[in-house]
């Protein structure tokens, strides 16, 4: 037999469908407001929330994780683009001193830039 009462001795739990049926709506203002931003809303909200910490602070913030993470994890570094102040991650290769993976990408960086060069020519445009 493969009924799991048969071997448990205990029968197996029957779902309610109301709660069913309302955990399935709870979920889609979750999944819209995730579509909708790229995150969940909890964090979305949580990020808007925070005051975005300044170029000093994030300079000594990114120094502070460099020399902790250093001595563990030597292949890990953290920096802060100049161009964008955005924060930057790269994980090398210890033997070879080869980038691995970058967070943002170059690519991700060089699209930023463009965006924002393009969003200032819109603005230009609008005030003339």
């Amino acid at each position: 037999m493969n009924n799991i009462s048969s071997t448990t001795g205990a029968a197996p739990p029957i779902p309610d469908q109301r709660q069913a049926s309302s955990a399935a709506q709870a979920t889609v203002p979750v999944k819209a407001a995730t579509a909708a931003t790229g995150q969940p809303p909890v964090a979305a909200a949580a990020q808007a929330a925070k005051p975005q910490p300044s170029a000093e602070e994030l300079q000594r913030i990114t120094g502070e994780l460099q020399r902790r993470v250093s001595a563990v994890a030597p292949e890990l570094s953290f920096s802060v683009d100049e161009s964008s102040g955005r924060p930057i991650v790269k994980i090398t290769d210890p033997v070879t001193k080869e980038v691995i993976q970058q967070i943002p990408s170059e690519e991700m960086l060089q699209i930023d830039k463009a965006l924002d060069k393009f969003q200032q020519g819109l603005l230009l445009n609008r005030k003339a």
